[in-house]
């Protein structure tokens, strides 16, 4: 038995001149026509081995096809052990409690597949949450098959959003970012970690480190993203791996051969089905119906692929998402002194169940400092432009957006002068995007303006305190998941704030918060101070982990 190498590896049966005849009349019932057998016929090489014995002839079996076979096998066991674990398949109520908050079936199904695979695709469309699809996939990897050690590769704006993700959904602060300086790397290496996140930067630098430490499972964000080359994937090594990605691969084939030809590392079949698609697609041969079927089989052993359209029973109306971004010194400052002050009144409140008028309103003070210093290049004064980091984070985002194209977007301003400052930086956006069939269309409002019917996305400089109910647009116009974006400080209140969000659906609004217009008083006092107790201590725990990890 020979393992023949290939885009699909096959074990062939080559049998000798003399081999017997009972152990040839056995091996005709096990292989097929072209003398290949089937990794799924476990009774196969134990009955061929006990006839070669039995007739003192020798039987050889390359050490390749048990490899072969393993990768075959392993994967029945993994959808055995867990169709035990959760017989209700993605709607369990076992794998609802898998993470802090409960999984949308779809996402459940998405995590099972990956695990089921051992090496998979998600290539779902953007909004649909594969970032957490992931991390549930990694607890199941970790509580039912022994995985401990975890490899996030994503661009360098996105680690902090990988780790806050992670403890978010987790609980757990086992997520660290490696970066800085060597000897700052080298002592993150050294630390305990269950996970780790890298930007490719970082792989290129610290690919020793990487080997040694010895992943087994690599989580790979978005790859369109990250520019990786041929060398950067073979460090990549680990026996389970999983790729998100929401880009459209059809028009990205030397990517989509790149993603597959690492994930079939086994060569199961994946990779020679998307070469034969390839192949008759730049030869302009059309395939019958049944080849097709053939072909999209073999590549669902390894890819999921769904839209947004195909889950609408199963979306909620408007999904909220964060994108990061770093705090000046001098916003830094500021931000922690109010956060500080803010901290010692609420205390004051917690001991006696008492809060002035003159508390409540150094209170209200500080959450508005805490919240100017977050995007105000300088924070003590209240007309300073927006800081540079908040406008990049904008340009980058908007540049995402534009990959996925069309899309619907709008950009609320907080004031005039914001808004003429955003118009003056996105200059050689806003023509562009008021072209018909462009492909990310965006404007920018005030807040008194009415949104736009049919909106894919909003985008909002911080986190409001209390939500909107209700996606933009008229009812029957907006899009299932319509995506909420804030763009939020890292370590700083906004992170409370995005993290305890669907918390504040009723709690009042205070005199500093746009909201309010007297003193509050009795429960709607109790429910406000709770509410920014909570976002506090939310914020505290963010940047708590943040600092764990260097």
């Amino acid at each position: 038995m020979v393992l023949v190498d290939g885009d699909a590896r096959r074990i062939v049966w080559q049998p000798g001149q003399h081999c017997p005849t009972a152990l040839l009349r056995a091996a005709d019932r096990h292989v097929d026509a072209a003398a290949r057998l089937s990794p799924a016929d476990d009774a196969a090489l134990p009955l061929l081995q006990d006839l070669a014995q039995e007739a003192r002839h020798a039987l050889h079996i390359d050490e390749a096809v048990w490899a072969h076979l393993a990768a075959h096998r392993d994967a029945r066991h993994r959808l055995s052990a867990l169709e035990a674990a959760y017989p209700q398949g993605p709607a369990s109520a076992a794998l609802q409690r898998l993470l802090r908050v409960a999984l949308p079936l779809y996402q459940a199904e998405g995590a099972l597949f990956a695990v089921v695979a051992g090496r998979a695709l998600i290539a779902d469309e953007r909004g649909l949450g594969k970032s957490v699809q992931a991390i549930a996939a990694a607890r199941l990897w970790q509580q039912h098959f022994g995985v401990q050690r975890v490899l996030v590769l994503c661009t360098a704006s996105q680690r902090r959003a990988w780790q806050r993700a992670w403890t978010r959904f987790t609980g757990s602060d086992a997520a660290r970012v490696i970066d800085g300086g060597l000897h700052q790397r080298q002592a993150l290496w050294s630390a305990s970690a269950d996970v780790r996140i890298l930007s490719p930067e970082t792989l290129q630098r610290d690919h020793a480190q990487l080997a040694f430490w010895s992943p087994e499972l690599i989580i790979v964000d978005e790859p369109q993203q990250l520019a990786l080359q041929a060398q950067d994937w073979q460090r990549l090594d680990a026996p389970h791996a999983l790729v998100l990605c929401g880009a459209g691969l059809a028009e990205q084939p030397t990517l989509m051969q790149a993603i597959v030809g690492w994930l079939d590392a086994q060569r199961l079949g994946p990779l020679a089905a998307l070469r034969e698609l390839l192949s008759a697609s730049d030869r302009g041969r059309a395939l019958d119906e049944a080849t097709v079927e053939r072909l999209s089989a073999s590549l669902s052993r390894l890819m999921l692929q769904r839209q947004r359209s195909e889950l609408a029973d199963q979306l909620p109306p408007v999904v909220h998402s964060e994108r990061l971004l770093a705090l000046a010194p001098g916003q830094r400052d500021w931000h922690d002194r109010h956060a500080a002050e803010a901290r010692r009144l609420l205390a004051g409140w917690q001991r006696s169940g008492y809060c002035s008028d003159a508390d409540q309103w150094r209170l209200a003070l500080a959450l508005r400092e805490m919240h100017r210093a977050c995007y105000r290049a300088d924070p003590a004064n209240p007309h300073s432009a927006l800081a540079e980091a908040t406008l990049g984070a904008l340009a980058a985002q908007l540049d995402d957006w534009s990959q996925r194209g069309p899309l619907r977007v709008a950009l609320l301003c907080a004031n005039a002068a914001d808004q003429a400052q955003l118009a003056d930086r996105l200059a050689h956006w806003l023509p562009r995007a008021a072209e018909p069939g462009a492909d990310l269309q965006l404007r920018l409002l005030s807040p008194d303006e009415p949104l736009p019917d049919g909106l894919d996305g909003l985008l909002q400089i911080g986190v409001p305190w209390r939500p909107r109910r209700h996606a933009a647009g008229a009812r029957g116009q907006a899009p299932a998941s319509q995506h909420w974006l804030y763009l939020v400080a890292q370590d700083s209140i906004e992170c409370g704030l995005f993290d305890t969000l669907a918390q504040r659906l009723d709690v009042p609004r205070g005199l500093a918060d746009g909201g309010g217009r007297d003193y509050l008083r009795g429960a709607q006092l109790s429910a406000w101070l709770s509410a920014l107790s909570v976002a506090l201590d939310a914020s505290a725990s963010a940047s708590a982990s943040t600092l764990t990890s260097g």
